[in-house]
């Protein structure tokens, strides 16, 4: 099945140092201890409990981190 789907870019210029820019953004996620989390989701005995765990690890942005890849990072 092929599915069109429309997507909005945008561009945004700023004088920071790209790590103010990275840093800032890494502040405005949530960051669960993701042992806590793991257990904590598999535990959940109903859809909201699940909802309840996850949105209590949400940022005020809505946003949490669940997995972080460093590709640069490999040798």
């Amino acid at each position: 099945m092929i599915r069109k789907i429309e997507i909005e870019r945008f561009s945004l210029t700023t004088s920071k140092a790209f790590n103010e820019v990275i840093a800032g953004v890494n502040a405005a996620i949530g960051h669960p201890d993701m042992a806590e989390f793991g257990r904590s989701t598999h535990e959940a005995r109903s859809f909201a409990e699940l909802k309840s765990t996850v949105g209590n690890e949400l940022s005020n942005a809505g946003l949490v981190t669940l997995m972080r890849l460093d590709q640069g990072g490999c040798a």
